[in-house]
């Protein structure tokens, strides 16, 4: 007798520009000033290393380290961890898709295990996955809380491209005790720097590719959606199981 066991369903989601209709880094940071000319004064604070990274080997580990410190130093844990509550709260009421919450809502309905994986930290990342109802987050790791008065930092390795595949791979074995290439997998993503995990799932949905991206979906005749409305709803309103950070 044969066993048709049926795979588990995975759907894992990225977060910026494709749940989101845009970036969330730096305008979190941002956020973190009352005024234009105080944003603008950070935004002046942190364009060396900004630069440094597009001209030289700077990694983007170290180029957020450096953009968290200029920002946070010296700001009491509790008061960014506010910060994060606000700027996550306002993102989710006003810069959602509304084609990828009912993608979400979907895989919830059918069952599915959802993933949020991001290079998002996990500060303000942790908001998106409980709001949204993600049982897990695969986030850039800081030490937001650990140290009063310090800025925040990351944990290891900023969570892009091969350490994101990597930090997957790692929760579907340990956490959810299924080997990535054993689960009935669905990716949504908007960025070629997750080339590596899509190749590796059963099924891909490319969200508003550009060029580069967009010649990887074609090539590897993978679906491409573009994803245009304004979410309306209250994304918080969604049953959120208590999503585990990664």
């Amino acid at each position: 007798m044969s066993s048709n066991k049926a795979k588990k369903a995975i759907a894992i989601f990225d977060l910026d520009r494709t749940i989101t209709r845009g970036g969330t880094f730096t305008p979190f940071l941002l956020t973190s000033r009352s005024s234009l000319l105080a944003r603008v004064t950070l935004f002046t604070a942190m364009l060396p290393a900004m630069i440094a990274y597009k001209f030289s080997d700077m990694s983007r580990t170290t180029l957020k380290n450096k953009m968290l410190a200029a920002t946070f130093e010296g700001c009491p844990a509790d008061e960014i961890d506010a910060l994060a509550a606000r700027f996550a709260a306002k993102r989710i009421s006003t810069e959602l898709y509304s084609e990828a919450v009912s993608a979400i809502e979907h895989h919830r309905d059918q069952g599915a295990t959802l993933i949020l994986a991001t290079a998002a930290i996990d500060l303000y990342a942790q908001r998106f996955a409980d709001a949204l109802g993600f049982h897990y987050l695969v986030a850039t790791r800081t030490t937001a809380g650990a140290i009063d008065n310090g800025p925040p930092q990351v944990i290891g390795e900023n969570c892009f491209g091969e350490h994101k595949r990597i930090a997957i791979e790692k929760l579907m074995r340990e956490e959810i005790g299924v080997p990535l290439e054993e689960a009935k997998v669905t990716f949504y993503t908007d960025h070629y720097s997750d080339a590596a995990l899509l190749r590796k799932i059963e099924h891909q949905v490319v969200v508003n590719p550009r060029a580069k991206m967009r010649a990887l979906a074609k090539a590897m005749n993978m679906p491409i959606e573009y994803w245009t409305t304004s979410y309306q709803g209250v994304a918080a309103e969604a049953p959120a199981p208590a999503a585990s950070r990664s």
